[in-house]
């Protein structure tokens, strides 16, 4: 498992945002990745992407 944080900046907003997420890695004998689970929250994507009314040129139903 690893913890980690998705640090960056919204282009159109300008604002930073951090997203925290957690990988869920499963390998075989020989070391290989076989499964591969990511788990993000939700509620920080929503605040990261701020207002989309204006990338969908109108207000988001």
């Amino acid at each position: 498992m690893v913890e980690q944080e998705a640090i960056g900046t919204n282009t159109a907003t300008g604002e930073p945002f951090t997203l925290p997420n957690v990988w869920v890695i499963e390998a075989n004998r020989q070391g290989l990745v076989v499964s591969l689970r990511d788990y993000v929250n939700p509620v920080a994507v929503i605040e990261a992407l701020g207002d989309l009314s204006e990338a969908f040129n109108g207000p988001v139903a």
